[in-house]
């Protein structure tokens, strides 16, 4: 689960890289979260395999919704 501070950074992340849509890569260290990239074409299966989430329905509804 992301905190408040690492979902904006994140948000932040794609905006800056004007990405609407993105997977951000984040890693915790003993000096923070770090951001390490924006994948513009993110891919979900094996998060949701493992998980159990549905991510693919959500950004499906999220897009259509556009």
């Amino acid at each position: 689960t992301l905190t408040a501070e690492e979902r904006d950074g994140a948000i932040r992340a794609a905006a800056a890289c004007a990405m609407p849509f993105a997977g951000v890569d984040v890693i915790r260290a003993a000096d923070g979260s770090w951001f390490l990239e924006c994948n513009p074409s993110p891919m979900f299966a094996y998060l949701e395999s493992r998980a159990g989430i549905d991510v693919a329905g959500p950004l499906a509804d999220l897009l259509a919704g556009r």
